[in-house]
């Protein structure tokens, strides 16, 4: 019993790492498909790294170590393939055997570790009814631990000494390296379905870009044909930008200084259009350019500011783009000193109503970016938003940012 409790301890530590190692983006890249070479063997070095930190916090075990450096291989394996497997495998199992060459299990050990993230590899796909089945991880977990039982018997001298190791270690060593395979692939399926629905948010809000905007563009882009041809081609090439901005990126974050470059365009249309009537005014602190922020959050409020502060007024008026980093936090701010709303319109702005309707205009695009803003960082990071009948609006929001 007091084997099975020491080893499902060694299973939360290691679970505190796992959670650290799946915030990296190559590993989120991993799970999507789209890592790289690099992503991989970045990532079969954190394996093979998480294998050998299992080493040290195993225990000594009549002349073994018990630990579970052949759940990080494994993980390396069924995630990543052969090659990932492998390496993982190979950084972990070297490190078995130079650190006790003459040690009863030291050889056995380290081959195990090499195979483990190969077997893992082959293994899974083949045993697997869903993309991440519990079931075929633990089945995974189980065999690998089996092929090291038996080259502990196989390898290790004296037998004597390798049949009692294995009579005692087998059972427990089998159920929590199995048992740790389905939860933390059960942990990898709920980070995949996130990225899943944050892609499916981001696909969603591509697809509500206002044909009314398309067909208006179009319109300018025509008539500047005849007037000034060198502003009509700047002016397409800024729409293909607008929409390969809206509709190309799946990231969950890109950096600030890409959402502006999108607002940047959607705004030189709308300054052809409507000339002297919409004016822009950007303060944007240096260091906020980097900051990441999620995909297509920024030009709706923008817009907004637009359609219904400024050009309801018929001498438009002015728009103003703030951000700034302070410590942990991005600070952004989009201003207009337009018409402005009561109390009444304002409160129910982000309400979700039951039966939405068309003449809602951008607010329901003010509610999908309070809706994100909530699900990807707490109701703390919801919109702000101030309004003063003739005098204008303020939305603002802030995020966590690295230092």
């Amino acid at each position: 019993m007091g084997l099975f409790l020491d080893l499902f301890e060694r299973l939360g530590l290691f679970a505190i790492l796992f959670i650290f190692l799946i915030r990296f983006k190559a590993f989120k890249r991993l799970l999507t498909g789209i890592a790289s070479r690099r992503d991989k063997l970045v990532l079969a070095f954190m394996f093979g790294g998480a294998g050998i930190m299992a080493t040290y916090s195993g225990f000594a075990f009549h002349g073994a170590i018990a630990n579970l450096r052949g759940m990080a291989v494994a993980l390396a394996g069924i995630l990543g393939g052969p090659l990932v497997g492998l390496a993982a495998g190979l950084v972990a199992g070297i490190h078995r055997y130079a650190i006790d060459p003459a040690g009863l299990t030291s050889l056995s050990c380290g081959i195990a570790t090499v195979l483990q993230g190969v077997v893992a590899a082959w293994l899974y796909p083949r045993l697997r009814r869903v993309e991440y089945d519990i079931f075929a991880a633990f089945a995974v977990g189980a065999v690998n631990e089996i092929l090291k039982m038996a080259l502990i018997l196989l390898l290790a001298k004296p037998f004597s000494s390798a049949l009692h190791l294995v009579a005692i270690l087998a059972f427990p060593s089998i159920l929590v390296n199995g048992l740790g395979n389905a939860v933390f692939v059960q942990l990898i399926s709920t980070v995949f379905r996130e990225q899943q629905l944050a892609k499916a948010e981001i696909r969603a809000l591509q697809a509500q870009i206002n044909p009314h905007f398309l067909f208006n563009a179009i319109s300018t882009i025509i008539s500047y044909t005849r007037t000034d041809p060198a502003i009509a081609t700047n002016l397409l090439v800024k729409l293909a930008e607008f929409f390969r901005n809206s509709t190309a990126t799946t990231e969950r974050e890109v950096p600030l200084s890409v959402e502006l470059q999108h607002c940047e365009a959607y705004l030189a249309i709308e300054q052809a259009r409507f000339e002297e009537r919409v004016r822009i005014h950007y303060q944007i602190d240096e260091a906020a350019l980097d900051c990441p922020v999620p995909p297509l959050i920024l030009q709706p409020l923008v817009e907004n500011g637009i359609r219904h502060g400024i050009l309801p007024r018929d001498a438009g008026g002015d728009i103003t783009i703030q951000a700034r980093k302070e410590q942990q936090n991005l600070h952004i701010r989009v201003a207009d000193n337009g018409v402005g709303m009561d109390q009444a319109k304002l409160s129910g702005l982000l309400t979700p109503r039951q039966h939405p309707t068309g003449k809602e205009g951008l607010g329901i695009a003010l509610k999908n970016v309070n809706a994100r803003l909530v699900a990807l960082y707490g109701r703390k990071r919801a919109l702000r938003i101030e309004s003063t009948p003739g005098a204008g609006t303020t939305i603002s929001f802030s995020i966590p940012v690295a230092a």
